[in-house]
């Protein structure tokens, strides 16, 4: 009978144990699947980061592009006394 009563216990510990041990396995899948998340949307973040980044150069070669245009466009219309059309 004694056996009997020790045994009870320590299924329920080594219970008790499993259910931790998968608990920290899920736990850590969980980390470990988040981190992965993590470095996709910071490569992701990066990469729009550049493009947005490219996108203001050209905006801003396309505006001083557009008031050259303008000034050459004011020249040939009105041209200063005594240039040369």
């Amino acid at each position: 009978m004694k056996t009997q009563n020790n045994a009870a216990p320590n299924r329920d510990a080594d219970r008790e144990t499993e259910a931790l041990r998968a608990a920290t396995k899920r736990h850590r899948d969980a980390r470990t699947a988040m981190e992965s998340e993590n470095t996709a949307l910071n490569a992701l973040l990066l990469k729009q980061t550049k493009f947005i980044r490219q996108m203001e150069r050209l905006l801003t070669s396309a505006e001083r592009r557009r008031e050259a245009l303008k000034r050459e466009k004011e020249q040939i219309l009105h041209p200063a006394a005594g240039a040369r059309p």
